[in-house]
C-alpha cells in the first residue's frame, strides 16, 4: 500500500468520528518527530506503529515483551477501550468504503496498521487521518 492507495479509502457516512482533542494529540505527535516509525507491533524497540503513536499519546502504560511492547491492559496489537476510551474506540472500528476483495468493509484499525507496515509515512497517514476521522 503506498500512500495513494490510502487516500483511495474514505469512511462510511454513519461512521464515528474521533473526539477532537485526542484527533489533534494524535495528529501533532504523528507530525512532529516525537515518534519514530516501526512496524509489526504497536511499540517495538526501535519505534511505534501509527496506531501505537495514538496509545502512547493516550497514555498508556507499557510492558517490554523481548523486542515489542505490550499496554498494561494487554492490549496487544489491537486497541482496547482501557488505553483510549470508548468513543475513539468506535472510530477506529469503523468501516470504510473502498472494499476488499470479498466485498466487505476494511476496518480503519486494519487499514491503519497495513498503511504503516507497508511503509506509508507518519506524515502521510496523519492527512487520512485529518480527513476521515
Amino acid at each position: 500500500m503506498d500512500a495513494k492507495e490510502l487516500l483511495s479509502y474514505s469512511l462510511l457516512p454513519e461512521n464515528p468520528k474521533l473526539p477532537p482533542e485526542d484527533k489533534a494529540l494524535w495528529l501533532a505527535a504523528l507530525r512532529d518527530g516525537s515518534h519514530a516509525q516501526s512496524t509489526g507491533a504497536l511499540r517495538t524497540s526501535k519505534g511505534f506503529c501509527c496506531l501505537g503513536v495514538y496509545c502512547d499519546v493516550k497514555g498508556a502504560k507499557w510492558l517490554e515483551r523481548g523486542d515489542h511492547f505490550t499496554t498494561e491492559s494487554g492490549a496487544g496489537w489491537f486497541l482496547g477501550w482501557q488505553e483510549i476510551g470508548h468513543d475513539a474506540t468506535a472510530a477506529l472500528q469503523a468501516g470504510t468504503t473502498y472494499r476488499d476483495i470479498d466485498d466487505s468493509p476494511v476496518n480503519v484499525m486494519k487499514l491503519l496498521s497495513s498503511a504503516n507496515d507497508q511503509g506509508v509515512s507518519f506524515a502521510q497517514i496523519a492527512d487520512w487521518i485529518e480527513k476521515n476521522l
